[in-house]
């Protein structure tokens, strides 16, 4: 029943994304959305620093899990399905004071795999958003590559962000 509603739920954030463009400015605040299985480490982080000029604390993480645990290899925010409440609005505290802030870039590193997935990267303020090559249209540029490889996606999400002279 949860998973419904959490489905309806993507299905209103998506209409709301799709009457809202994108607000290209420079950017100052990233969050990353993580999830198990993206391969994001420690070493792909600091590649994505130096080639957003930013520092380690402009970056917010936010890594989606089917099960809460203690194991998180990129500190941040962890999240699962207990912390939304059973109509699917969020309930853990924390979490709601992560989505109070607003911030420049959304990075989703999940490729979407889990409806919680789309959910939370919908759920994000942000004002541009970036992930892998969908069906869904949730994202302001997406990036094809094969094998969701990271540092391939970095430098073509780099290239296109310096376009629009975000960075």
């Amino acid at each position: 029943m949860k998973k419904k509603l959490i489905h309806n739920k993507i299905k209103k954030l998506s209409q709301k994304k799709a009457e809202n463009q994108p607000v290209i400015t420079k950017i100052k605040t990233v969050v990353i959305l993580n999830n198990p299985n993206s391969g994001l480490d420690i070493k792909k982080l600091k590649l994505l620093e130096n080639a957003l000029k930013l520092d380690s604390t402009d970056f917010n993480i936010f890594t989606v899990k089917e099960k809460k645990d203690n194991f998180n290899n990129l500190h941040g925010l962890i999240a699962d399905i207990s912390d939304l409440n059973f109509f699917g609005n969020i309930k853990n505290n924390q979490i709601k004071d992560f989505f109070d802030k607003k911030y420049d870039l959304l990075i989703d590193f999940t490729a979407l795999e889990k409806p919680l997935e789309k959910f939370f990267s919908l759920k994000i303020p942000a004002g541009f958003r970036v992930g892998y090559k969908t069906d869904d249209l949730l994202y302001d540029l997406m990036i094809e590559v094969k094998n969701k490889d990271i540092p391939v996606f970095i430098k073509e999400m780099t290239y296109y962000l310096k376009l629009l002279k975000m960075i």
